[in-house]
């Protein structure tokens, strides 16, 4: 809808990420109604219903090649090579 989006940030072992072991995505919806520093970012994990560790190298929320997740209107697969599928 008009006051909410998406974006898909991919994560590989590099850089800030390289302790994890694999490579995958990590897909945040925003909330375009609430205040930034409120809440407004929230992850989409592959598992519904998930308390998320708080560390740079926990696997927690990526989306690993194979996986689909669907959450509201979209359909996400992650594949290989640093590709996805979307649909809506």
């Amino acid at each position: 809808d008009e006051y909410n989006g998406y974006v898909l940030e991919y994560r590989e072992p590099a850089g800030l990420d390289m302790a994890l072991e694999h490579s995958g995505f990590v897909l945040y919806r925003i909330n375009g109604t609430v205040g930034n520093g409120r809440g407004c970012i929230t992850v989409i994990s592959p598992e519904e219903e998930k308390y998320l560790a708080l560390d740079t190298r926990s696997e927690d929320g990526l989306i690993l090649p194979g996986v689909t997740v669907e959450r509201e209107e979209i359909r996400l697969t992650a594949l290989e090579n640093g590709r996805v599928r979307i649909e809506r």
